[in-house]
């Protein structure tokens, strides 16, 4: 809406120094009260990890398996890896990593459901399509993780 000739200000909040999680989490404590609320885990990884991984272009994925099991160990109500899984794509048998996690996917068995983003491309269609993954196969097998979008 910054583009838009009767909202030209509204551009001006791309590179205000505005932190939308702090407003969202201020305005949602004026809508919910505590005991309606449910805590859900949210795992995300922040520059200063990443770059103790070494940067590296595919997220390591025994990494993803160490921050999910601490996460739910923790007993939240539901973990949310903030994280696309569609990227990447080693066979498991070059890379051990990427076999962890999708046997830890596929045989999760805890308390909180796991919820994984999956980004929505076009299809050649020119239809709306759910991005396929690596890991696909692995979230089918278990009612405990989901895809969601």
């Amino acid at each position: 809406s910054g583009s838009l000739r009767g909202c030209a200000p509204a551009g001006l909040l791309a590179d205000a120094p505005f932190d939308a999680d702090l407003a969202l989490r201020t305005l949602a404590l004026g809508w919910f009260q505590p005991a309606r609320t449910a805590p859900v885990a949210i795992v995300a990884i922040d520059a200063a990890t990443w770059q103790g991984w070494g940067m590296p272009a595919v997220t390591p994925r025994g990494e993803l398996v160490r921050l999910l099991a601490a996460t739910t160990a923790a007993e939240p109500r539901a973990v949310v890896l903030d994280y696309d899984l569609s990227f990447g794509g080693a066979r498991a048998e070059d890379d051990p990593d990427e076999a962890r996690l999708r046997e830890y996917l596929a045989s999760y068995a805890g308390p909180a459901p796991i919820i994984l983003p999956k980004r929505i491309e076009v299809a050649e269609s020119g239809r709306l399509r759910a991005a396929g993954s690596p890991f696909d196969a692995a979230v089918a097998a278990n009612p405990r993780v989901a895809w969601a979008h």
